[in-house]
């Protein structure tokens, strides 16, 4: 419970307390924190389960209520805790982001996504303080935010560009250039993991001493409408320019035809990073 003195200019004072439950106050932060997870880690493509989002949103509702209910810290100081060391804490505990640079990219997602959220809440603050539609202007919010985002995303991504790739499978080693390339949202139909596009030459080359367990996965492109292509697990695929991040067990399915674009011979799916 806090206590305010307000003073008019007639200098009168009143007195004025409220009263914090600090159920409610956690339980709102937790929701508010886990849509705010869910969207950051839908926009940067994280892999991670639905408990460890809501790990990180309890984690951070908590944090939030422990400074919030010690007396005596000043404000401003506890609304620079929140969004600085309590995001962090809910982003690395949240969505598994350890390296700095793209924790730096969370950071500023997870804050965009604040002030949509916000912004879309208030649009609804008349309908807000009857409890049972909180929850349903929550849930709008969430949609509309992570729809907002993902357009930007969209709009201001460049449509192609390339990297340095190593690909090591069954002791076989193959450097070269992949292409990233956004038109292509190919996924497994089973795990719903994105696919990358690997040539068939380069494919038989990692494939001499071992041939893996293979899944064939339907796509349609230009001139093909219901194609297939068989798909296995390669084991390591590392990339150089981008502080030699590796990726294991990725789905590769090979190509019916030869890759030969920009001296690129594989096509990767964004969505690995």
């Amino acid at each position: 419970m806090d206590q305010i003195d307000l003073v008019s200019k007639g200098k009168r004072r009143w007195k004025m307390q409220y009263e914090l439950y600090i159920d409610v106050f956690f339980l709102i932060n937790a929701i508010m924190d886990w849509m705010l997870l869910k969207i950051t880690g839908k926009i940067l493509s994280c892999k991670v389960g639905k408990m460890r989002i809501l790990w990180g949103a309890f984690l951070g509702a908590f944090l939030t209520c422990i400074v919030w209910s010690i007396p005596g810290i000043p404000g401003i100081l506890k609304l620079l805790f929140f969004y600085t060391f309590v995001n962090v804490v809910m982003i690395q505990a949240g969505l598994g982001i350890r390296r700095s640079r793209e924790l730096v990219r969370a950071f500023i997602v997870l804050g965009i996504s604040a002030v949509l959220m916000a912004g879309i809440l208030s649009l609804f603050r008349q309908y807000i303080r009857y409890g049972s539609l909180f929850f349903g202007c929550v849930i709008a919010g969430d949609y509309l935010a992570g729809g907002i985002l993902w357009m930007l995303q969209q709009l201001f991504r460049k449509k192609f560009g390339t990297c340095r790739i190593r690909l090591e499978h069954a002791g076989q080693n193959y450097d070269g250039k992949a292409l990233i390339d956004t038109g292509n949202r190919l996924r497994d139909p089973v795990s719903g993991e994105p696919v990358n596009i690997l040539d068939p030459e380069i494919a038989e080359c990692l494939l001499k001493e071992e041939i893996p367990q293979m899944r064939e996965i339907a796509y349609h492109s230009i001139g093909k409408e219901n194609g297939v292509m068989k798909a296995f697990r390669i084991e390591r695929m590392i990339f150089p320019e981008k502080e030699n991040m590796v990726i294991k067990n990725g789905l590769v399915a090979v190509s019916e035809e030869k890759i030969l674009c920009e001296d690129c011979r594989m096509i990767l799916n964004p969505d690995i990073f």
